[in-house]
Protein backbone atom coordinates (compact mmCIF):
# COMPACT_ATOMS: atom_id res chain seq x y z
CA UNK A 1 0.00 0.00 0.00
CA UNK A 2 0.85 3.67 -1.13
CA UNK A 3 1.18 6.23 1.62
CA UNK A 4 -1.02 8.96 1.39
CA UNK A 5 -0.55 12.28 0.12
CA UNK A 6 1.39 14.58 2.09
CA UNK A 7 -1.45 17.15 2.47
CA UNK A 8 -3.37 14.52 4.12
CA UNK A 9 -0.44 14.44 7.24
CA UNK A 10 -3.03 17.39 9.15
CA UNK A 11 -5.84 14.77 9.69
CA UNK A 12 -3.52 11.77 10.66
CA UNK A 13 -2.92 10.56 14.35
CA UNK A 14 -0.49 9.71 16.32
CA UNK A 15 -1.01 6.86 19.02
CA UNK A 16 0.41 3.37 20.86
CA UNK A 17 0.65 0.94 18.69
CA UNK A 18 -1.12 -2.29 18.75
CA UNK A 19 0.11 -6.23 17.44
CA UNK A 20 -1.82 -5.25 14.40
CA UNK A 21 0.23 -2.44 13.32
CA UNK A 22 3.13 -5.01 13.29
CA UNK A 23 3.98 -5.94 9.87
CA UNK A 24 4.03 -1.86 8.96
CA UNK A 25 6.26 -1.34 11.56
CA UNK A 26 8.37 -3.90 10.01
CA UNK A 27 8.28 -2.92 6.96
CA UNK A 28 8.89 0.78 7.52
CA UNK A 29 11.68 -0.05 9.62
CA UNK A 30 13.30 -1.91 6.46
CA UNK A 31 12.67 1.13 4.63
CA UNK A 32 14.99 3.41 6.78
CA UNK A 33 17.43 0.98 8.31
CA UNK A 34 18.57 -1.23 5.72
CA UNK A 35 17.31 0.77 2.14
CA UNK A 36 17.76 4.59 3.18
CA UNK A 37 20.62 4.18 6.16
CA UNK A 38 22.48 0.81 5.24
CA UNK A 39 22.77 -0.38 8.93
CA UNK A 40 21.66 -3.76 8.07
CA UNK A 41 21.96 -6.44 5.27
CA UNK A 42 18.98 -6.41 2.81
CA UNK A 43 16.37 -9.95 2.41
CA UNK A 44 14.33 -10.71 0.33
CA UNK A 45 10.66 -10.18 2.49
CA UNK A 46 11.70 -6.40 2.85
CA UNK A 47 10.82 -6.71 6.43
CA UNK A 48 13.01 -5.59 9.67
CA UNK A 49 11.65 -7.05 12.96
CA UNK A 50 13.98 -5.46 15.43
CA UNK A 51 15.76 -7.59 18.23
CA UNK A 52 13.94 -6.16 20.87
CA UNK A 53 10.46 -5.45 19.02
CA UNK A 54 8.96 -7.45 21.83
CA UNK A 55 10.13 -5.15 24.56
CA UNK A 56 9.13 -1.64 22.69
CA UNK A 57 6.71 0.68 23.29
CA UNK A 58 5.54 1.96 19.88
CA UNK A 59 4.17 5.45 18.79
CA UNK A 60 2.93 5.58 15.31
CA UNK A 61 1.66 7.95 13.27
CA UNK A 62 -1.32 7.24 11.23
CA UNK A 63 -2.77 8.59 8.43
CA UNK A 64 -6.02 7.10 6.23
CA UNK A 65 -5.25 3.78 7.94
CA UNK A 66 -1.50 3.38 6.92
CA UNK A 67 0.95 4.34 9.03
CA UNK A 68 3.73 7.02 8.06
CA UNK A 69 5.67 7.27 11.01
CA UNK A 70 7.03 5.57 14.37
CA UNK A 71 9.21 5.35 17.30
CA UNK A 72 9.95 3.50 20.04
CA UNK A 73 10.52 3.63 23.28
CA UNK A 74 12.37 0.84 25.43
CA UNK A 75 12.86 0.41 28.94
CA UNK A 76 14.49 -2.62 29.83
CA UNK A 77 18.03 -3.30 30.38
CA UNK A 78 20.58 -3.78 29.45
CA UNK A 79 20.19 -0.80 26.54
CA UNK A 80 21.55 -1.30 23.22
CA UNK A 81 24.05 1.70 23.90
CA UNK A 82 24.67 -0.41 26.97
CA UNK A 83 25.62 -3.68 25.21
CA UNK A 84 28.12 -1.02 22.98
CA UNK A 85 29.70 1.43 25.62
CA UNK A 86 28.92 -0.36 28.87
CA UNK A 87 26.18 1.59 31.71
CA UNK A 88 25.09 4.47 30.73
CA UNK A 89 25.35 5.51 33.74
CA UNK A 90 28.62 6.97 33.54
CA UNK A 91 27.26 10.04 31.72
CA UNK A 92 24.56 10.58 33.40
CA UNK A 93 23.70 12.36 36.86
CA UNK A 94 23.40 10.45 40.15
CA UNK A 95 19.99 8.48 40.58
CA UNK A 96 19.02 9.06 37.08
CA UNK A 97 16.20 6.95 35.43
CA UNK A 98 16.95 6.20 31.99
CA UNK A 99 14.83 4.40 28.56
CA UNK A 100 16.34 4.61 25.29
CA UNK A 101 14.71 5.63 22.06
CA UNK A 102 15.07 3.84 19.02
CA UNK A 103 14.12 3.77 15.21
CA UNK A 104 12.58 7.04 14.40
CA UNK A 105 11.12 6.64 11.03
CA UNK A 106 9.23 8.85 9.11
CA UNK A 107 7.87 8.11 4.81
CA UNK A 108 9.95 10.59 3.35
CA UNK A 109 6.97 12.37 2.12
CA UNK A 110 5.75 12.99 5.80
CA UNK A 111 9.12 14.31 6.55
CA UNK A 112 8.36 18.67 6.40
CA UNK A 113 5.27 17.82 8.14
CA UNK A 114 4.09 18.05 11.67
CA UNK A 115 4.38 14.38 11.99
CA UNK A 116 7.96 14.51 13.73
CA UNK A 117 7.13 16.91 16.21
CA UNK A 118 3.86 14.81 17.35
CA UNK A 119 5.44 11.56 17.76
CA UNK A 120 7.83 13.11 19.76
CA UNK A 121 5.40 14.70 21.64
CA UNK A 122 3.36 11.76 22.16
CA UNK A 123 6.26 9.41 23.25
CA UNK A 124 8.11 12.31 25.55
CA UNK A 125 4.72 12.83 27.23
CA UNK A 126 3.99 8.47 27.76
CA UNK A 127 7.80 8.22 29.09
CA UNK A 128 7.77 10.87 31.62
CA UNK A 129 4.40 10.14 32.96
CA UNK A 130 5.60 6.88 33.92
CA UNK A 131 8.39 8.67 35.58
CA UNK A 132 11.36 8.32 33.40
CA UNK A 133 13.73 11.36 33.54
CA UNK A 134 16.21 11.38 30.89
CA UNK A 135 16.19 9.51 27.23
CA UNK A 136 19.11 8.31 25.43
CA UNK A 137 19.60 7.55 21.89
CA UNK A 138 21.90 6.39 19.11
CA UNK A 139 21.68 9.43 16.80
CA UNK A 140 22.50 9.69 13.15
CA UNK A 141 25.59 11.57 12.39
CA UNK A 142 23.60 13.08 9.38
CA UNK A 143 21.19 14.80 11.74
CA UNK A 144 23.54 15.77 14.74
CA UNK A 145 22.85 19.78 14.41
CA UNK A 146 19.27 18.87 14.77
CA UNK A 147 19.63 16.88 17.70
CA UNK A 148 21.74 19.62 19.32
CA UNK A 149 19.07 22.46 18.92
CA UNK A 150 17.06 20.10 20.68
CA UNK A 151 18.79 19.81 23.28
CA UNK A 152 20.33 16.47 23.12
CA UNK A 153 24.11 16.02 24.63
CA UNK A 154 26.63 14.03 23.24
CA UNK A 155 28.64 11.09 24.97
CA UNK A 156 30.53 8.42 24.57
CA UNK A 157 31.98 7.38 21.52
CA UNK A 158 29.96 6.84 17.78
CA UNK A 159 29.05 3.51 16.95
CA UNK A 160 27.96 1.48 14.30
CA UNK A 161 29.82 1.50 10.26
CA UNK A 162 30.48 3.26 7.42
CA UNK A 163 27.31 4.54 6.05
CA UNK A 164 25.26 4.30 9.39
CA UNK A 165 27.50 6.03 12.20
CA UNK A 166 25.44 7.21 15.43
CA UNK A 167 26.41 9.57 18.49
CA UNK A 168 25.08 8.66 21.82
CA UNK A 169 23.48 11.33 23.02
CA UNK A 170 20.94 12.03 25.97
CA UNK A 171 18.19 14.35 27.03
CA UNK A 172 16.97 15.08 30.71
CA UNK A 173 13.18 16.06 31.34
CA UNK A 174 14.87 20.00 31.99
CA UNK A 175 16.35 20.12 28.47
CA UNK A 176 12.82 18.89 27.47
CA UNK A 177 10.68 21.44 29.34
CA UNK A 178 12.57 24.21 27.50
CA UNK A 179 11.05 22.94 24.38
CA UNK A 180 10.20 25.97 22.78
CA UNK A 181 6.30 26.43 22.30
CA UNK A 182 6.58 25.80 18.24
CA UNK A 183 6.96 22.14 19.55
CA UNK A 184 3.59 22.30 20.58
CA UNK A 185 0.70 20.73 19.07
CA UNK A 186 -0.41 23.46 17.30
CA UNK A 187 2.46 25.93 17.65
CA UNK A 188 4.00 27.82 14.81
CA UNK A 189 7.52 29.14 14.34
CA UNK A 190 6.71 32.78 14.09
CA UNK A 191 7.98 35.01 16.70
CA UNK A 192 5.98 37.69 18.48
CA UNK A 193 3.95 40.03 19.00
CA UNK A 194 7.13 42.45 20.11
CA UNK A 195 7.84 45.73 20.24
CA UNK A 196 9.20 47.16 17.05
CA UNK A 197 12.84 48.44 17.34
CA UNK A 198 12.99 52.74 17.12
CA UNK A 199 15.45 52.30 13.92
CA UNK A 200 12.38 49.87 12.65
CA UNK A 201 9.61 52.32 13.30
CA UNK A 202 11.86 55.26 12.17
CA UNK A 203 12.31 53.22 8.51
CA UNK A 204 8.52 52.69 8.73
CA UNK A 205 7.51 56.31 8.74
CA UNK A 206 9.65 57.17 5.53
CA UNK A 207 8.22 57.52 2.16
CA UNK A 208 8.72 53.82 0.89
CA UNK A 209 11.15 53.60 -2.27
CA UNK A 210 9.35 52.97 -5.71
CA UNK A 211 9.13 49.19 -6.47
CA UNK A 212 9.94 49.98 -10.17
CA UNK A 213 13.33 51.84 -8.84
CA UNK A 214 16.62 51.01 -9.31
CA UNK A 215 17.50 51.90 -5.31
CA UNK A 216 14.53 48.67 -4.30
CA UNK A 217 16.15 46.45 -7.27
CA UNK A 218 19.74 46.76 -5.45
CA UNK A 219 17.81 46.22 -1.67
CA UNK A 220 16.07 43.48 -3.16
CA UNK A 221 19.02 41.64 -4.52
CA UNK A 222 20.88 42.45 -1.27
CA UNK A 223 18.29 40.64 0.27
CA UNK A 224 18.03 37.83 -1.69
CA UNK A 225 21.62 37.64 -1.28
CA UNK A 226 21.59 37.49 2.67
CA UNK A 227 18.53 34.86 2.53
CA UNK A 228 20.26 33.04 0.25
CA UNK A 229 23.79 32.56 2.13
CA UNK A 230 21.16 32.15 5.60
CA UNK A 231 19.53 28.97 4.21
CA UNK A 232 21.88 28.05 1.60
CA UNK A 233 18.75 28.02 -0.98
CA UNK A 234 19.86 28.56 -4.79
CA UNK A 235 16.81 30.71 -5.39
CA UNK A 236 15.15 32.95 -3.49
CA UNK A 237 11.42 34.81 -4.25
CA UNK A 238 9.65 37.80 -2.17
CA UNK A 239 6.46 37.53 -2.26
CA UNK A 240 4.49 40.94 -0.80
CA UNK A 241 0.73 40.26 0.67
CA UNK A 242 -1.85 41.94 2.48
CA UNK A 243 -4.81 40.49 4.88
CA UNK A 244 -7.34 43.30 6.21
CA UNK A 245 -4.98 45.97 7.54
CA UNK A 246 -1.81 43.99 8.35
CA UNK A 247 1.07 43.24 5.65
CA UNK A 248 3.01 40.01 5.87
CA UNK A 249 6.13 39.58 3.62
CA UNK A 250 6.96 36.16 3.00
CA UNK A 251 9.85 34.02 1.50
CA UNK A 252 10.30 30.94 -0.15
CA UNK A 253 13.67 29.17 -1.00
CA UNK A 254 14.38 25.88 -3.69
CA UNK A 255 17.34 25.29 -1.98
CA UNK A 256 19.26 21.55 -1.08
CA UNK A 257 16.30 19.51 0.24
CA UNK A 258 15.94 20.51 3.71
CA UNK A 259 13.64 17.56 4.47
CA UNK A 260 15.46 15.19 7.27
CA UNK A 261 16.19 11.54 6.73
CA UNK A 262 15.77 9.09 9.86
CA UNK A 263 16.65 10.12 12.36
CA UNK A 264 17.06 7.88 15.79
Amino acid sequence: MGSPAPAAAGVGRVRLATPADDDAIHRLNYRTFVEEIPQHPPNTERRLVDRFHDQNVYAVYEVDGTVVGMVSARMHRPFSLDQQLGPVEEWLAPNARPLEIRLLAIEPAFRATRVFVRLVLFLTAYCMAAGYDVAVISGTTRQLQLYRHLGFIPFGRQVGHDGAWYQPMYITRERVAQWSAAMTVGGGFLTGPVEPLPTVQAALARLPIPHRSAAFRRCYEEVQARLGALTGARHVSLLQGRRGRSRTTWWESSSRSSTPPAWW
